[in-house]
């Protein structure tokens, strides 16, 4: 069901006019946005810090029946109507497309959402079933999944066969099986639910993460994936693919203010001289300062955020940006002859 049906649904069922819905939706929309001017705060501290300031702790999220009232909590309602907060967020979730359903508390989009549920509860703004819909509405997870391919598929190389490469599909692009199949690479396309001991089984010469949507933390099981293949075979991932390695390695990643968008981002290269400009559409980013392992090769000229990393004893690189943007800009599609020659046994 459409969200603007569900909520005609529950105009309806409250026996509410037209005019009287809106006024409410103007106060559960005022509450939302309470929430979203947290969204500068990376998944995990936006949690603690909304649980330290009102008083929430995680086991209160998950109980029974969660109390809102106590002492230390500020202009909070004594209880929630006998309902969990999961609960109350679950129902309406459950009634969206299939790529917003709730799947438990695994991703940490899904976590935040409570949180914010049960921030907006005890600040005592808007309804409490119109507000869940809006969160619904806007905090969107699972889309990893949404995008990926249902199957996996082969791609030959053009000319001879030099190398075969898996491409772990997050919502990639055609130009990277393009780029690699010009340079002699057989390509897998994989599904981005399959297992590290499935990839690394077929034995590839190469492993590549694509690019993809949406908060890069949430994807614990591809983090975890990406971790056994790390050492064990050559790998170099490409936007999300990027941020999914980082976080594998411990690294840490952000929301960014504004968005990276557009074919003339400039990059500079830490390791030479030279400036590339390139293509960019991201809003989350890899915090370099956080990174145990590897060093940091490009940053964003504009603002200095991290475009690249190596990870030289992990044989594995990776990038912020699209060295197979096309119709371009090309500045960058060097990137995948470096590959080549990492499959090879040289260095990166």
């Amino acid at each position: 069901m459409a969200f603007g049906e569900r909520l005609q649904e529950l105009r309806r069922a409250r026996g509410m006019t037209q005019e009287d819905f809106a006024a409410q939706l103007k106060v559960s929309r005022q509450a939302v946005s309470k929430w979203e001017s947290c969204r500068g705060y990376p998944e995990l501290e936006k949690i603690i810090y909304i649980c330290n300031r009102y008083g929430v702790t995680m086991n209160d999220l998950f109980c029974e029946e969660v109390p809102l009232g106590g002492q230390e909590t500020p202009a909070a309602p004594e209880r929630m109507e006998s309902r969990t907060l999961k609960t109350a967020l679950g129902d309406f979730v459950s009634n969206l497309s299939p790529a917003n359903k709730w799947a438990g508390v695994g991703g940490l989009a899904a976590v935040t959402a409570l949180v914010a549920l049960c921030m907006l509860y005890l600040k005592g703004g808007g309804d409490s079933e119109m507000t869940a819909l809006w969160i619904a509405a806007i905090v969107v997870f699972g889309v990893v999944e949404a995008v990926t391919c249902r199957a996996a598929s082969a791609h030959p190389a053009e000319g001879e066969e030099r190398f075969r490469v898996s491409l772990l599909d997050y919502g990639a692009k055609r130009n990277i099986v393009r780029e690699l199949q010009k340079r002699g690479c057989t390509v897998t396309v994989l599904p981005a639910q399959t297992s590290a001991e499935e990839v690394l089984a077929a034995k590839p010469d190469g492993v590549m993460l694509s690019n993809g949507p949406g908060d890069p933390a949430e994807n614990v099981y591809q983090i975890e994936q990406i971790k056994k293949l790390l050492g064990k075979v050559p790998l170099f991932g490409i936007c999300l693919g990027h941020q999914l390695t980082a976080l594998a390695v411990g690294g840490g990643t952000y929301k960014l203010k504004y968005g990276h968008r557009g074919v003339n981002q400039p990059v500079r290269d830490l390791d030479g001289v030279r400036t590339y400009i390139t293509s960019q559409n991201h809003g989350y980013a890899v915090d370099g300062t956080s990174l145990p392992v590897g060093k940091v090769r490009f940053i964003n000229a504009n603002d200095g955020t991290c475009e690249g990393i190596d990870y030289p004893d992990l044989r594995a690189f990776t990038v912020q940006f699209h060295p197979e943007a096309c119709t371009g800009p090309k500045d960058t599609s060097f990137l995948f002859d470096q590959f080549v020659d990492l499959m090879k046994g040289g260095d990166r």
